[in-house]
């Protein structure tokens, strides 16, 4: 969850999130509007789960090496982290010739995301028209 302008955008993580523990959800989201009431408050550390997320990084790594092995680094396209423009970086990316495009940004509405890869499959779109008003710019 992050706050985008005067709205909260909501990821599929905050929807795990809600889904095991509604009081996990709202503490989330205590943290994003009154910080300061949560300050001094230790946050758990879990190695197993910091293990767990660095090897999932490690996974997709090796995954984009791969993709740019395979297919040549003219085919990948690697989304930045600036949350200003990912959105529009993405877009412009699913437009263009690339073959994967690796943390793309995905919006609409209340609702945003990052897929850690999109592979471009054959066939006929209208991306240009079809996308166009859901992605805020």
């Amino acid at each position: 969850m992050y706050k985008n302008l005067n709205t909260y955008l909501y990821s599929p993580s905050d929807l795990v999130l809600f889904e095991r523990s509604a009081f996990a959800s709202w503490m989330a989201r205590l943290a994003w509007e009154k910080p300061e009431q949560l300050a001094g408050i230790k946050k758990d550390q879990d190695k197993m789960m910091d293990l767990l997320a660095n090897k999932g990084l490690q996974h997709e790594g090796n995954y984009l090496e791969q993709f740019i092995n395979d297919l040549g680094a003219d085919k990948v396209c690697e989304i930045s982290t600036n949350k200003e423009t990912r959105a529009a970086e993405t877009l412009k990316a699913m437009q263009s010739s690339y073959q994967v495009i690796f943390q793309a940004y995905l919006e609409r509405e209340n609702f945003a995301g990052s897929a850690d890869f999109l592979i471009k499959k054959a066939g006929h779109s209208n991306l240009a028209l079809s996308l166009g008003p859901l992605v805020n710019h």
